[in-house]
């Protein structure tokens, strides 16, 4: 019925996100076939590497407003969307604009002020959208980088309908290996399955 992507629609080889137009050239493919085969059932949430990323081994790259503009005008990707099914609200947020605070230091510095404002304006479109959801409705929130997720613990309007989320869907681990590598730095242990 519904088909939503949860961002990173390219490999982001330059690491300043769809500004570099190998990326946006990946991404807009991706897109297209995504539009082509579900048209006005898809629904396509932003992530961190539409944007642009630090890459992990030197440091390269980082946000840029450069690739937020291209995001939204030549790939048509939205910074927030919201989809009401009878009793289901589902909400896409920008978890990169949420989570401002941890990744401005990848933002330029003359950047950072509109960088800010695009936040807030962004906080304020999720305020509202969860200030809307009526008593009997219940939320599925789609958020690329969990991130994020703290920063929307601080809403008010967010934290007064978290009975009300029944799932939050994040994207951003791409695969098993980074899965396991993840847990493996944070200090989780292994996960094994026993079984028959």
């Amino acid at each position: 019925d519904l088909v939503i992507a949860n961002g990173d629609y390219s490999c982001d080889s330059a690491f300043v996100g769809v500004s570099d137009d190998a990326a946006c050239q990946s991404a807009s493919e991706c897109l297209t076939k995504l539009r082509r085969s579900f048209g006005s059932r898809f629904q396509a949430t932003i992530g961190d590497h539409e944007l642009g990323k630090t890459s992990l081994a030197g440091g390269a790259g980082g946000m840029r407003l450069a690739s937020w503009r291209r995001a939204r005008e030549e790939l048509g990707l939205t910074s927030f969307w919201r989809v009401d099914l009878d009793r289901y609200i589902l909400l896409g947020v920008v978890s990169s604009l949420v989570a401002l605070p941890v990744f401005e230091i990848e933002t330029l510095p003359d950047e950072r002020e509109e960088w800010r404002r695009l936040r807030a304006a962004h906080l304020e479109e999720i305020r509202d959208a969860f200030a809307s959801v009526r008593a009997d409705q219940r939320i599925l929130l789609f958020c690329h980088d969990p991130t994020a997720l703290p920063f929307l613990w601080r809403e008010e309007p967010v934290r007064a309908r978290l009975p009300q989320i029944e799932q939050t869907v994040i994207g951003h681990l791409h695969s098993n290996l980074v899965l396991w590598s993840s847990r493996l730095l944070a200090g989780m242990p292994p996960v094994r399955f026993l079984g028959n």
